[in-house]
């Protein structure tokens, strides 16, 4: 019970950014989709023909996944809030459209005949008859929209909008099922309380318009106005929360990662850094995903430094092939990244962290397995397991089967996260895990030789846009100091804290900064 506590208590700040960060999100597009739903439905049920074309491209924007809506969005509008917000109104859309729909074509022949013969108008059978009597129907659409909205607002993590989502992504990734019920109990609450909040707005226009002699306040007769306050409450809570952002005068430097533990450790400890020893405020964007991800946000603007590997922007980003020493790597990617891509790579931590084909002590010792080339006698034994990122990528999978013959009985794709456990517990033989990993001696894992020489150098150090680190010289400064202070072992000892103490990538990273006398002084500029 008391580590449950100081768990709430250290990580209390954040989720209450992250839930209003995720209300946010919610109720924004939830509002916005009320607009634009109710409005096409109302069109729809004045034009019947227009119904079914209408409906089938509606219907089909549903059916596309979250994740492969959110990918197709950002190269179109970049990470963050933006593209987060239109999917969520896409998705809350059918719905709403629907509900209006079939509330409006559903009522009795007789009402709208009687309509006809008292005069009334197209706008006062709409606003006075029509809606008011379809209310049940529609505010079951906007309901169903907006729990919609919760659960897929927890993947807008994935592209640098915040939320609960958060919470889930680094939980899987360091295997923390408390940092993923973090996450995934607010959002179930935050759902169930907007469902119950809507379902009290329902019941109490309902009463009203049934009261006899109602006041003519537009917000009692009109159940329009519903949609009009959700919307206008959702722009309120969106500017409030970007006066809340905006509300720090300084310069902003943004800080990203990709979507696993080290990673999380690297930017706290540049972002720490440059909190403590420079007048900017910091804003830390992780879990952007894949190396393409957060790579071709540097590229437009969106995000201003991270940690990269060698390796990876020499194969994945720069398509290289050859081999060469970590020396020559590392100056001709610092080279061709400013040529190509008007990036800075700073001088590195210090340490490398490979891709390492990982193996049971038990599976090495039965098989004698030493070197990678090893495996290829027992391969159609065996099943191979990695991230997803490991499959697509030059230096990955299919490249790595071909350079050593490896022909596997299966391969498993998961989050890099759950690699070594189903490892450990043996539905995967082989995995290709990361050389800094603390799990490996933690749950006796044996790293194969790379004997063919396949991977390249994978040095870790601070990829930062040029245009800052020409204006802002003490940001480049400050990164600088961490150069050559992280060794290998001391990497791996702050993953193993954060993947199996389950401390937080913060505290790590501050503990190792006050370790290492770099947080103290701090410098006057």
């Amino acid at each position: 019970m008391n580590q449950l506590f100081a768990f709430l208590i250290e990580r209390g700040p954040a989720l209450i950014e992250k839930l209003v960060q995720h209300f946010v999100l919610t109720a924004g597009s939830t509002g916005i989709a009320i607009i634009i739903g109710l409005t096409i439905g109302i069109l729809l049920s004045r034009r019947p023909a227009a119904q079914g074309p209408v409906m089938a491209v509606i219907n089909a924007l549903q059916t596309i996944p979250s994740l492969a809506m959110l990918a197709i969005l950002l190269p179109l509008f970049g990470i963050g809030t933006l593209p987060a917000l239109i999917a969520l109104t896409l998705y809350a859309l059918l719905p709403i459209v629907r509900n209006t729909l079939t509330g409006i074509d559903g009522l009795p022949a007789d009402v709208l005949e009687a309509c006809q013969a008292l005069g009334f108008t197209e706008r006062q059978r709409l606003i006075q008859v029509e809606l008011p009597l379809a209310l049940p129907t529609i505010m079951a659409g906007i309901r169903t929209a907006a729990v919609i909205s919760v659960g897929v607002a927890t993947l807008a993590a994935f592209i640098g909008a915040g939320g609960l989502g958060d919470f889930i992504v680094r939980g899987l990734a360091v295997n923390n099922n408390a940092l993923v019920l973090l996450g995934a109990v607010p959002a179930a609450l935050l759902a169930l309380a907007l469902d119950r909040l809507l379902y009290i707005v329902q019941r109490r226009l309902e009463r009203r318009r049934n009261q006899a002699g109602a006041s003519t306040h537009p917000f009692k007769r009109n159940p329009v106005a519903l949609g009009v306050a959700a919307i206008l409450s959702a722009a309120l809570l969106i500017g409030l929360f970007a006066w809340h952002m905006a509300g720090d005068a300084r310069p902003t430097i943004r800080v990203a990662s990709k979507n696993f533990t080290e990673q999380y450790i690297l930017a706290e400890l540049m972002a720490q850094m440059l909190e403590r020893h420079t007048d900017h405020a910091v804003e830390r964007k992780l879990s952007l995903g894949s190396v393409h991800v957060v790579h071709n946000a540097m590229i437009q603007g969106e995000v201003d430094v991270y940690p990269e590997y060698t390796g990876t922007a020499w194969r994945a980003i720069l398509g290289q092939q050859q081999t060469l020493d970590s020396a020559t790597t590392f100056d001709r990617v610092q080279q061709a990244y400013r040529n190509q891509y008007d990036l800075d790579w700073l001088p590195a931590f210090g340490y490398e962290n490979t891709y390492a084909i990982l193996v049971t002590a038990e599976l090495a010792r039965t098989h004698d397995l030493q070197v990678i080339s090893d495996i290829e006698r027992i391969a159609p034994e065996l099943v191979m397991g990695f991230a997803s990122e490991f499959y697509e990528r030059a230096d990955g999978f299919p490249a790595l089967r071909d350079t050593y013959g490896l022909d596997f009985a299966d391969t498993a794709e998961m989050d890099i996260g759950l690699l070594y456990q189903a490892l450990r517990e043996g539905r995967i033989d082989v995995a290709a895990g990361t050389s800094t990993d603390g799990r490996i001696p933690t749950y006796d894992l044996v790293m194969l030789t790379d004997d063919r020489g396949f991977f390249p150098p994978y040095d870790a150090a601070p990829v930062i846009r040029r245009g800052l680190s020409q204006t802002q010289p003490d940001v480049v400064a400050i990164l600088q100091r961490l150069s050559g202070q992280i060794d290998a072992t001391a990497m791996r000892e702050m993953n193993r804290q954060v993947d199996q103490e389950q401390r937080s990538a913060a505290s790590v990273a501050n503990e190792f900064l006050r370790n290492k006398g770099l947080l103290e002084p701090r410098i006057d500029r």
